[in-house]
């Protein structure tokens, strides 16, 4: 027996070597360690795991079974082989589930392919290292912040469209273009604003500086801003083009109550919106009230409905 032993690795080894050097086509079974984060996707369909967050990666699976490709071998034929009562290895591993991957190793190229609830999914990002991956997101969500988020430099702060306007900047390109604008122009309130279009119930336009001031208490008075990464960035860059803000009057009684009225309102799930939008307007404007604060809410309705105001 230890003959018999000893032969059989032998000749295993010089198989395994045959295969290394021909680049045999093969295939490999690859199932979800239970001790991974991958376990939290473990037998569900591939949307739901994409959805979970947790990277799809041969680091958070094992290998359960080596098998070489015959010829007229398909995907469809090795699901339904591993499904079989007969099937190999039925004793140390069970059927071919949702969440199991195939690589097939073809003409010296790997493919990764999950067992989804109907057919095969090809994922790519099978086989990248799962610090690649998350690099790549990051790298994802910059690209997103810096494709969703710009900044404009305006002569009016309150009706930017009164006056002088520059769309479309960098936070560098409109802190320039702020400083090309005269301090004597007839609107004044020069200042600049973030355009943000994300998708979210919190996209549109909102003032950034004003008055040579970065309103950050105003916007992290919203704790979607607050949260926003590329928005904190401009913050803190903004606070490097305008280190010195100038001296503020001493806000009115009025004025403080109202603000933190619609702080409280933000906390409110119903209307989430219109709170938003009431604890930005209270805190960066000075004494509007009646009139003014009606057209702000019709604002406010407008801006949800996606039209143009004035």
């Amino acid at each position: 027996m230890d003959t018999i032993r000893k032969t059989a690795a032998e000749i295993f080894d010089e198989v395994e070597a045959y295969v290394a050097e021909r680049d045999v086509d093969r295939y490999t079974i690859y199932r979800i360690d239970k001790d991974t984060p991958a376990k939290e996707y473990s037998f569900m369909r591939l949307d739901h795991a994409r959805k979970t967050g947790i990277p799809l990666a041969m680091e958070y699976y094992r290998d359960v079974y080596h098998g070489y490709l015959r010829p007229g071998d398909t995907l469809d034929s090795l699901y339904e082989k591993f499904n079989r009562d007969d099937r190999p290895a039925a004793n140390q591993m069970h059927s071919l589930s949702m969440s199991d991957v195939i690589v097939l190793h073809q003409g010296g190229k790997d493919k990764a392919y999950y067992v989804d609830d109907v057919g095969f999914a090809e994922i790519p990002e099978f086989l990248i290292p799962v610090q690649e991956q998350e690099q790549g997101h990051d790298r994802g969500q910059k690209s997103l912040t810096e494709n969703t988020l710009t900044f404009y430099a305006a002569e009016c702060m309150e009706f930017p469209v009164m006056g002088e306007v520059h769309r479309g900047l960098t936070l560098a390109e409109a802190a320039k273009a702020l400083r090309d604008i005269p301090d004597d122009r007839m609107h004044g309130g020069k200042g600049i604003g973030f355009e943000l279009q994300d998708g979210s119930d919190y996209a549109g336009s909102y003032p950034l500086v004003e008055a040579g001031q970065v309103m950050e208490d105003t916007i992290n008075s919203v704790a979607y801003y607050r949260d926003h990464p590329g928005l904190q960035a401009a913050i803190t860059e903004a606070k490097t083009y305008f280190p010195n803000p100038p001296a503020r009057q001493e806000r009115s009684a009025g004025e403080d109550r109202r603000t933190e009225s619609a702080r409280k309102e933000e906390k409110t799930p119903a209307g989430r919106k219109e709170s938003v939008l009431a604890a930005l307007r209270a805190h960066q404007e000075k004494a509007r009230t009646g009139e003014k604060d009606i057209k702000s809410r019709e604002t406010t309705r407008q801006h949800r409905k996606g039209e143009l105001s004035l």
